[in-house]
Parts: C-alpha cells; structure tokens; sequence
C-alpha cells in the first residue's frame, strides 16, 4: 500500500497522516469554507480509498496500460513539474493523426473566471492534424472535462511545421487557493525533415486575464529527432460535487512518431 493517499479536497494535495487537509479561505476565486461533515467525508473517502473500497481508487491508475493503447513506432512524452497536480483520470484511448500527418495547432476549452465561484480553468485540448504539404485532416480530442464553455482560438504553426515538444503550464497544489491545475500549453514547432532542436515558431492559445496570469510553465518536453507530434491523451478530473474543489484538465500526454 503507499504511503500516502491521493484525495480530492480544497487543495488537491497530498494527505499524510499526521495532516488535514486544509479549509479554504476566500480568496476572490472560491467557494465556502468546508464544514465538519465535508471534512469528515473526505477522511472517510481516504480511509476508503486506502483499503481499495472506493469508487475512485483507481483514480490515478492508468487501464488499459500504455503499451496497448499506443501505436507501433510511437513513444510518450510529458511534462511535469512542482506545480503538476496528481488527480483525475487518464482516458483509456489515445487519439492519433493518420499515418504521414502531424499536429500543426491546438486549441483550448476552458471555463470563463468565475470571480466568488469555484474556477476550473482548462477542460480540454484539440490538435489540428496536417499532412506535410499543409493540407488539414482530422482534429484530435481526448476525454473534456465537464465545465469547459468557450474554446480559444486557434495557434497554428508556421504552414508546413509541426508541434515537436511542448510546456504545460499548471497551478501547483497551494494551500488556501482554488486551485485549477492546468491553465495554458506552450508549444515548439519545426520542419518534418529538420533534425535539428531548433524552433522555427512557437505556439500558444491565448486566455483571457485573469486565466492567462495563472500557473507556471513546467518541465520542456521534446520528441527525438526525427519525430514530431501525432497523438494525444489527456488526464480529467470529474465533477466531484458539492463540498470539494473542482479542477477540469491536469494533465497532457503526447505521443511522438
């Protein structure tokens, strides 16, 4: 058994046994204070949790494994940091270009600030795939969490370039705050026949303030070489309901060909 557990509460963070997890205080971007009895479930769902007893055990856990969902020749990349947040559920598919395409833009879904409410941040992610001659053909869209509303408009790479390693950007688990996990992508692109690390453009949806301000960019994640982006998988976190903080996307993974 680990020796800690993972739950879901005001601040998404990691529970030891010698701590509580901690109420929260408004801070212009959250809900009310946890009241005794919403404590005593979340210490509840823990114990649950522990013993493999709670609907959400396997929260964290990845079904079916990685190997079986990707394509032959394919490798994952990801990128993590102090601020990623451990929640939520990796979908169990993995969207891929068709053979010969990559992905040239990506846009984001997210929920609008909500100012006294409880912020979700980014929902969900799609990838534009194009062939080498810049010619669009299917748009890649893993699992989107529940309160994603608007979607950003489109970054595009340069016309025959392609995404070959990106950033997250992500609100780490702070004690006290509302927290939304994932709040931006930042993404390099290149030539399909380049080998060199050099990027030939960057690209990043554009959010509005006071979104745009959160998080912070996490660790570059780059494919090899002679790869360049053709999947995508995505981690959500479902709506918790009542008494817990709501997040929507926490986490991204690409996979290179």
């Amino acid at each position: 058994m680990s020796a800690h557990i993972n739950l879901y509460c005001y601040c998404h963070v990691t529970i030891f046994a010698s701590q509580s997890c901690s109420s929260r205080p408004k801070d212009g971007r959250g809900g009310s204070l946890l009241s005794e009895r919403s404590m005593n479930r979340i210490v509840l769902t823990a114990v649950l949790v522990a013993l493999g007893r709670a609907d959400n055990a396997s929260a964290t856990e990845e079904y079916p494994p990685l190997a079986l969902l990707s394509r032959p020749g394919s490798s994952a990349i990801y990128s993590h940091g102090p601020h990623s947040i451990d929640a939520g559920n990796w979908t169990n598919r993995i969207d891929f270009c068709p053979p010969g395409n990559y992905v040239s833009a990506v846009r984001l879904v997210y929920e609008p600030y909500r100012g006294s409410g409880d912020d979700t941040g980014v929902n969900g992610i799609q990838m534009q795939c194009s062939s080498p001659e810049g010619v669009n053909s299917s748009v890649l869209q893993s699992a989107v969490g529940p309160f994603g509303l608007r979607w950003t408009e489109w970054a595009t790479c340069p016309r025959g370039d392609f995404i070959f390693q990106y950033q997250l950007k992500s609100e780490g688990t702070e004690p006290g705050r509302d927290l939304v996990a994932m709040t931006n992508i930042l993404a390099g692109c290149r030539h399909p026949r380049s080998t060199a690390i050099g990027v030939t453009g960057t690209v990043e949806p554009i959010l509005p303030s006071p979104l745009s301000t959160w998080g912070d960019h996490q660790s570059l994640a780059r494919c090899e070489r002679d790869q360049l982006v053709v999947g995508l998988q995505t981690r959500i976190v479902p709506d918790l309901g009542g008494g817990y903080d709501d997040m929507g996307m926490s986490d991204l993974r690409l996979m290179c060909d």
